[in-house]
């Protein structure tokens, strides 16, 4: 579906099952300006007959933590924070679009996507905290994984990026960490099998993410 994006950054749905009602939410505006940088693309994916919603997606992918700034200058931080709190805004209004069409004890739903920020960022508090408002849980959370540090420079079992920076001239340092997710409603976390995955091998990277799954039981026909 096309995006609000300048570089043509898109968002979309692959599935074997039947899709339905395809909603964007590219037009949803704040103080006169796009909420999203792209979208919040809202997919219902259907029973195999056709006849029945098995469970809505609500596809994200919020502003880039990217910045043209030098990291340590005033700028730098000024866009950095700029872009947290579009972050934050586009969160909120995901809970606004998802609370006025699903039932968060009694849906199946899944947000889910690149989110562009790491696990404790404040940003994502609305979707990743224990006690979160629409009652997500964090599927990839399930993930053994002993350092919970923000990134790291040794790829570990839920890191979906991988990013190499000039931090000098001439010199790379590559970082890796968690800015994907796939968050179930309870409804869905109840059907959950236990089973997440990152797929961090190289001919599985489509770009610099990493593609990630979680397995969940729908009982289907």
């Amino acid at each position: 579906m096309e995006s609000n994006d300048p570089r043509g950054i898109d968002l979309g749905v692959v599935s074997k099952l039947p899709l339905g009602r395809v909603t964007s939410h590219r037009f949803r505006r704040d103080a006169g300006t796009p909420v999203f940088s792209r979208d919040c693309l809202q997919v219902e994916v259907l029973y195999p007959g056709r006849d029945e919603v098995l469970l809505t997606l609500f596809v994200c992918h919020l502003k880039s933590k990217y910045s043209t700034y030098v990291p340590g200058t005033a700028a730098y931080e000024e866009d950095r924070q700029k872009s947290m709190g579009k972050r934050t805004r586009q969160v909120a209004h995901t809970i606004e679009i998802v609370r006025a069409c699903q039932d968060v004890d009694r849906d199946r739903f899944v947000v889910l996507g690149d989110m562009n920020d790491t696990p404790d960022a404040p940003a994502l508090q609305e979707f990743l905290r224990p006690d979160n408002p629409l009652k997500l849980y964090n599927a990839l959370a399930s993930i053994p994984q002993t350092d919970n540090a923000p990134e790291s420079t040794q790829r570990r079992p839920r890191d979906t990026h991988k990013w190499s920076k000039d931090v000098q001239s001439g010199h790379l340092e590559t970082t890796y960490s968690q800015l994907d997710y796939i968050l179930l409603s309870s409804a869905l976390a109840r059907a959950f099998m236990g089973l997440a995955k990152v797929e961090q091998r190289i001919n599985t990277a489509g770009s610099d993410h990493y593609l990630c799954w979680a397995e969940v039981d729908l009982d289907l026909p």
